[in-house]
């Protein structure tokens, strides 16, 4: 689910927010911090236990961090994010360092790394489903001494996928819930809208990808690809090319005449479900055929008062 990590990393993270005074004379924090991962997930059983290592590197002044989890939820297509309380998160969860001590809070020293574990557990009543965490290191300038006369506070996440199953593998079942082309009969220039939507049945998130074949009656074909994305659980999704253009999941464009099947074959979770579908159209060069006939006509005309 590599995708499925790009999307989430480039959604989520960081959150920044400051505050700052300003005497006359300023000594101002500097803060240059990184969390490896920068995103995870995990699949685990009802019942089972892991330990999650993430890596803090600071490469500026000493810095206090305060060790947070937070549910996320991804509104807008990504646009925005909204974190809250994991006190309905049916999973239990603790910070623990290298000791295996139980800490809330840590301190980095300047220019050095540390690392700390998250402690999951599953109860054994804990339902199917995926669980979206975020590991947030909140900046504490009050764990230090008053040295600086700016100081920041800010924080950085690194979202956690948990998925939980009872077979300890992904559930993956899905369906095509619409392939559809903008209409039967086109003009043999007319750009095509071709529209690609896929349902995720099953209790986890799974990333889908797949191709669009085209073939004509002469023997023509060709083929394009689908981005790849990521569906969650219980919901459908548009799948879309590089040439996808609002409610469509990409165009053809070309020159077209005759009839023309149109197959869309889409694999989900790494290609354990496939699913196909197919659709067709009919092109002639309509406009071009009634210039070259008004063109004709308009000829004949022409000459006949010429004679």
């Amino acid at each position: 689910m590599k995708t499925l990590r790009n999307y989430l990393l480039v959604t989520l993270l960081m959150l920044l927010c400051g505050a700052f005074e300003a005497p006359s004379d300023v000594n101002a924090q500097q803060i240059d911090l990184s969390v490896s991962p920068p995103i995870s997930e995990l699949l685990i059983k009802p019942g089972a236990e892991a330990l999650i290592p993430y890596t803090i590197t600071n490469r500026e002044d000493s810095m206090g961090l305060k060790l947070l989890v937070k549910t996320f939820t991804i509104k807008k297509e990504g646009e925005s994010v909204d974190y809250g309380s994991v006190e309905k998160v049916p999973l239990n969860m603790s910070f623990v360092d290298e000791s295996s001590d139980i800490v809330n809070s840590i301190v980095v020293d300047k220019t050095s790394t540390k690392k700390i574990f998250l402690k999951l557990s599953v109860p054994t009543t804990t339902k199917e489903g995926d669980y979206y965490l975020a590991v947030i290191l909140e900046t504490q300038p009050e764990f230090l001494d008053k040295q600086y006369s700016a100081r920041i506070k800010s924080q950085i996440a690194s979202p956690l996928l948990v998925m939980v199953t009872k077979t300890g593998r992904m559930q993956a079942l899905g369906s095509i819930s619409v392939f559809k082309i903008g209409g039967e009969i086109f003009d043999s220039f007319d750009s095509i809208p071709v529209e690609l939507r896929v349902k995720n049945q099953g209790a986890n998130a799974v990333n889908a990808k797949g191709s669009i074949a085209v073939r004509g009656s002469f023997g023509e074909s060709a083929i394009y690809q689908v981005q790849s994305r990521n569906i969650r659980a219980k919901s459908d999704a548009l799948m879309t090319s590089k040439s996808a253009k609002g409610d469509a999941s990409f165009i053809l464009k070309g020159f077209f005449i005759g009839r023309y099947g149109v197959s869309a074959s889409v694999m989900m979770a790494d290609g354990t479900v496939q699913l196909n579908r197919s659709s067709s159209f009919f092109a002639f060069p309509f406009k071009l055929t009634s210039f070259l006939v008004l063109g004709s006509f308009v000829g004949i005309i022409m000459l006949r008062k010429r004679r």
